[in-house]
This record gives structure tokens, C-alpha cells and sequence, in this order.
């Protein structure tokens, strides 16, 4: 008699969220049956299912019944960049005053 008790082998990956990507795809691999839970925003079943905030879970159930489990990692970069700006002073004899700024970002 044969035993098939062999997992699927469950894996799953995330990304990083950022001020302009809100969300981010997930990617599931294993050999049957994928299941997402956490906060997902397209179908829960399928293999590349797109999510916000709070890591995802994966569990494959393979078709011998057995199942595997995984958790997709996703980051938050949200750190603002710390923008800073500077002028002068316009005068009755001065009427134009050059501007800077600074920060670790595009400039706009």
C-alpha cells in the first residue's frame, strides 16, 4: 500500500506599500488549491490576488487532501520626505526673491 501524505509545499511572496502603491500583488506558488486569507482585494483563490495593509496567509490543499501554509510579507513604506523650503524678503526695492528648497525627493 501506498501513503501519498505529501504537502504541497506552500510558498508566498508580498511587497512593499508605498504613498503612491496602496497595494500590492501577491504571488503564490504550491501544487493545488490556493486559499488567501487576511485582507485581499480580488478573488481569494487565486494565485496572484492583490491586498493592502496586514500580511496575507496562504494555504494550499493539495489533491491528496493535505495542505500547506505560508505567509506573504508586506511591507509599509510610508515615511514622508521631509520637505524644506526657503525664501527672502520683497522690498520696494527688491521685487523678486530666489526660492530653495530641499528634501529627498522630486522636486515639483
Amino acid at each position: 500500500m501506498d501513503v501519498d501524505d505529501e504537502a504541497p509545499g506552500a510558498q508566498a511572496t508580498g511587497g512593499t506599500i508605498t504613498c503612491t502603491n496602496a497595494c500590492v500583488t501577491l504571488s503564490g506558488s504550491g501544487n493545488g488549491d490556493y486559499s488567501w486569507t487576511g485582507r485581499t482585494t480580488t478573488r481569494a483563490t487565486s494565485r496572484t490576488p492583490r491586498c493592502a495593509r496586514r500580511a496575507p496567509h496562504l494555504t494550499v490543499t493539495g489533491a491528496n487532501g493535505c495542505t500547506s501554509q505560508a505567509n506573504a510579507d508586506v511591507d509599509v513604506d510610508d515615511e514622508a520626505p521631509g520637505a524644506q523650503a526657503t525664501g527672502g524678503t520683497i522690498t520696494c526695492t527688491n521685487a523678486c526673491v530666489t526660492l530653495s528648497g530641499s528634501g529627498n525627493g522630486d522636486f515639483a
